[in-house]
């Protein structure tokens, strides 16, 4: 009888459990024209800006041996960072960040819940004979908002070099429940209670 318990207790948890939902935004694939200044990109629940109030674009493949290396950048000289802010609250955020060998460059990730509380840091140098990008990703309850690009050092400090680099791939999760996760709980609930009511455990 206590196989009984163990399955009905299994299909409990197994139908209540979160899902992840996960959305990906390809800068290249939304047709964005080249080099055209923008001052904010909304797509798929992100709104992008930097957080400076200067425009930026995108920039294409300019490396035929590294396609990797597009997405969007400043268009002017001090860029800073882009912040992201997001319609809904997230779990996990990632974005790929590089450049094209010409500095050398402090590349960041930072998130932020609703009330400006920073949630988590991710940091990563590269030299100037990098091209390519780098993932970067952090995990937190109640993401609201991140901000990312280049310029700022391992302990988050502005390094006053504020050369342009390009993101792509903004990345994000959300935990939403089991589609009809109520309905089966109740249903996993119901079971636990007959087989005590019958005194099968």
């Amino acid at each position: 009888m206590k196989k009984i318990l163990s399955l009905a207790i299994a299909v409990f948890f197994l139908t209540t459990a979160p899902s992840w939902a996960s959305v990906t935004i390809d800068f290249g694939a939304l047709n964005l024209d080249h080099y055209t200044p923008i001052d904010t990109l909304y797509n798929s629940g992100v709104t992008f800006e930097t957080i400076n109030g200067n425009t930026f674009s995108y920039i294409p493949v300019t490396n035929d041996d590294h396609p990797e290396v597009q997405g969007i950048g400043s268009t002017h000289p001090l860029f800073g960072a882009f912040q992201a802010t997001l319609d809904v609250t997230a779990s996990f955020v990632s974005v790929d960040i590089g450049d094209t060998n010409l500095d050398d460059d402090e590349l960041f990730l930072e998130v932020f819940d609703i009330n400006n509380n920073s949630l988590g840091y991710a940091h990563k140098h590269i030299d100037s004979g990098f091209i390519g990008l780098e993932t970067l990703s952090v995990s937190a309850d109640g993401i609201a908002y991140a901000i990312f690009g280049g310029g700022r050092d391992a302990n988050g400090q502005m390094t006053g070099d504020l050369s342009t680099v390009m993101a792509n791939n903004f990345t994000f999760e959300q935990t939403i429940p089991a589609p009809g996760a109520i309905v089966l709980g109740a249903f996993g609930v119901g079971i636990v209670g007959w087989v005590r009511r019958r005194g099968l455990i």
